[in-house]
């Protein structure tokens, strides 16, 4: 039996969508971490699910997330571990991340219209080299503000890139209104009927006054 495996072109894809979303930083304690909810692969599952296989192999040539790791890595992506005493592993994460990161590398910021501005060239690249992607420029936005929000309201880094997250009944919503389903800890903090209210409209306001200001020229 043939095991599953990414194709190069769902690979490429992935990786080109990795650099979309992050930036390269001189300081390590920067983080993303490799798994869970915060995960770039999690953001490549909602936004281009067509590509990705998870544990239940339903797309057998799409990218499994040890797959993407290690892809990345071979991109340039810098493999760390939190190394403290207590830290907490996936099952015990709420946010699903573990004790290993990526460092030197963040998310870009949707906040920020500079910022903006690298995420939509790099968004065109990516419809230019694979005009068979089906990826609209407003999903790509908000969730992409959701996933960045979350992390960095939730993870406080230094040297040893620690993790803290500071409240489990916190864990908002999606843009679509859903939770992460990564973890039972994840599930029993936030169910859907508790967090799903209001979310989704705020962040597809928040995308829509993003694109209006650049549009107008005009930025906070």
């Amino acid at each position: 039996m043939v095991r599953p495996a990414a194709s190069p072109l769902n690979r490429a894809i992935a990786v080109k969508f990795a650099n979309v979303v992050s930036l390269y930083t001189d300081d390590l304690n920067d983080s993303i971490p490799r798994l869970g909810c915060c995960s770039i692969f999690s953001l490549l599952q909602r936004l281009l699910p067509q590509i990705t296989r998870s544990e239940l192999l339903d797309n057998y040539h799409g990218i499994s997330v040890i797959e993407l790791n290690k892809a990345l890595q071979a991109d340039g992506f810098r493999k760390a571990r939190n190394r403290r005493a207590g830290a907490v592993k996936c099952e015990d994460d709420p946010l699903g991340a573990g004790i290993f990161y990526f460092s030197g590398v963040r998310f870009l910021n949707p906040k920020v219209p500079e910022e903006v501005q690298q995420i939509i060239s790099r968004y065109s690249d990516l419809l230019r080299m694979f005009k068979h992607l089906d990826l609209s420029q407003h999903e790509l936005l908000t969730h992409l503000q959701w996933v960045r929000d979350l992390w960095e309201n939730n993870a406080i880094t230094d040297s040893t890139l620690s993790l803290q997250v500071e409240s489990l009944e916190s864990l908002p919503a999606t843009p679509n209104g859903e939770i992460y389903p990564l973890t039972q800890k994840v599930r029993n903090a936030a169910p859907r009927s508790q967090c799903a209210s209001g979310r989704a409209d705020s962040s597809q306001t928040f995308a829509a006054q993003i694109m209006e200001r650049l549009f107008a020229g005009t930025g906070d």
